[in-house]
């Protein structure tokens, strides 16, 4: 995550969600009496694998619109930090 939004910060911020359905679902699974067997493994990694491509998709949605935006209006995110104050 790090590497593909080049920063730190927005890297980590990326990961976050992605540790909520792992957490959820081994926590589920734990609570449950589920064992982990080769199949409930490879069901876990594709439901996990799905929240990580979505969450790539909208973090590069998101990047792509905030350069139009910036460009487009150069002054917005100087009004929009000035009425967060």
């Amino acid at each position: 995550m790090f590497i593909l939004f080049l920063s730190v910060k927005v890297g980590a911020i990326a990961i976050l969600p992605n540790l909520f359905p792992i957490v959820v679902n081994f926590g589920i699974m734990g609570w449950l009496g589920i064992e982990l067997s080769m199949a409930t493994s490879l069901i876990a990694s594709i439901a996990i694998g799905l929240a990580v491509a979505g969450l790539v998709a909208t973090g590069d949605t998101y990047l792509s619109q905030a350069e139009v935006v910036r460009y487009s209006y150069p002054g917005f995110f100087e009004d929009l930090q000035a009425v967060q104050r």
